[in-house]
């Protein structure tokens, strides 16, 4: 039972983790569009 649990409690937490992860690569890939567009204008 506190096996199952402990298992669980891991899986939510990687998952938190993989979510603010996968932020921040996206803003990150945002932020590099963002940038080759600009400098694609100068």
């Amino acid at each position: 039972m506190i096996i199952l649990r402990t298992k669980a409690e891991r899986l939510s937490i990687d998952r938190r983790s993989e979510s603010k992860y996968n932020a921040l690569v996206n803003k990150l890939h945002a932020g590099n569009v963002i940038y080759h567009i600009i400098f694609s204008f100068n």
